[in-house]
């Protein structure tokens, strides 16, 4: 039988019933390990955090599926210009919060980045949770005009320095309930994300679980 369709990881030829990615892509997947709850680190043990000043008052948990490291980053990068029901189905696995919660928060994505992957990994993320959750998905903020450059081409120092990121819709927040899931596709520093929960804790949601897709492990975790 001809091979008519490709790997969508790394292109090479497959029989239909092995799309949308080979065995070999398939096992490059890195599953994350737990992460800190306080700092979303890996390198805290269970008596103390390593990075106290990275608390968040109303983050309770963090949680990444997948450390975007090597090939699985690569894979990770992939999925998200190039997802789709089959890929997602290999890709999602199954989340429970630590608790209740009411709402599945993505974080916003420019236009302009949307256009270019042809859709917002973070909202393909939390819709695939809401799915698994039934839990509605609330896009309840927003980025600033005034904040005029993609946060993951700024050093972790230009992120602390830069004004106000995101800010609310206020018409949405009345739907948020007092815990939500935040959502992204990649985590490095986590400060986006914690910029984001200030936002919300601001107008009244105390219990904020993150989760993220990929971590990218800094250096020297």
């Amino acid at each position: 039988m001809p091979h008519l369709f490709q790997c969508q990881g790394c292109n090479q030829s497959l029989n239909w019933n092995e799309t949308p990615l080979c065995l070999s892509c398939r096992n490059h997947f890195v599953l994350a390990p737990a992460l800190c709850p306080f700092c979303g680190g890996l390198n805290c043990d269970q008596q103390k955090c390593s990075q106290p000043w990275s608390q968040h008052p109303a983050i309770r948990s963090y949680t990444a599926q997948y450390l975007a490291v090597g090939n699985c980053h690569q894979l990770l990068r992939k999925w998200k210009s190039s997802g789709g029901p089959s890929f997602d189905r290999i890709v999602f696995k199954s989340y429970t919060p630590p608790e209740s919660v009411d709402a599945i928060v993505p974080i916003p994505q420019r236009l302009k980045r949307s256009f270019e992957l042809g859709r917002s990994p973070a909202h393909a993320i939390a819709n695939a949770l809401s799915r698994d959750l039934k839990l509605p998905v609330v896009t309840a903020i927003r980025i600033r005009k005034r904040s005029l450059q993609r946060q993951a081409l700024l050093r972790l120092q230009q992120r602390i320095e830069t004004p106000q990121y995101f800010e609310p819709i206020s018409e949405k927040l009345p739907s948020l309930g007092e815990s939500v899931v935040l959502v992204d596709d990649f985590m490095t520093s986590g400060h986006t994300l914690r910029r984001a929960a200030d936002v919300l804790n601001f107008h009244g949601i105390s219990r904020i679980h993150v989760f993220c897709l990929g971590l990218r492990p800094k250096i020297g975790s």
